[in-house]
């Protein structure tokens, strides 16, 4: 797909554009950008415009008019983003934060384990 259709790429130092040329390359793929942009909202502006294709976070389409956006799901078992939870230095979290944690781990686990068996 990113080889038969201009693709638009976000900046060389964002988590997607990292992604999505490591599993380029491990598939052994040429892709070369036919834009590159600072940010997933002119990625969007450009693919509605008809200027090529793009990879995003599901979580970014919430922000575009998906009226004139085909989306089509990446599947992928090397494709996955790290996440963290980030707390002060020095302060003990509370008793939310860590039902939460253990909440977002566990969740984590039957994600990844769904994933690896793709």
């Amino acid at each position: 797909m990113f080889t038969q259709h201009p693709y638009i790429a976000e900046s060389s130092a964002t988590s997607i554009r990292i992604l999505t040329e490591s599993v380029f390359r491990e598939r052994g793929l040429k892709v070369r950008p036919a834009y590159e942009v600072e940010n997933l909202n002119l990625c969007g502006r450009l693919v509605a415009a008809g200027l090529g294709i793009t990879a995003m976070p599901r979580l970014a389409l919430g922000q575009f008019d998906l009226s004139s956006i085909q989306i089509k799901n990446l599947k992928d078992r090397h494709l996955f983003r790290s996440l963290g939870i980030v707390t002060r230095v020095g302060r003990t979290a509370s008793p939310v934060a860590r039902r939460f944690h253990k909440l977002v781990v566990k969740h984590a686990k039957i994600a990844w384990s769904a994933a690896r068996s793709l």
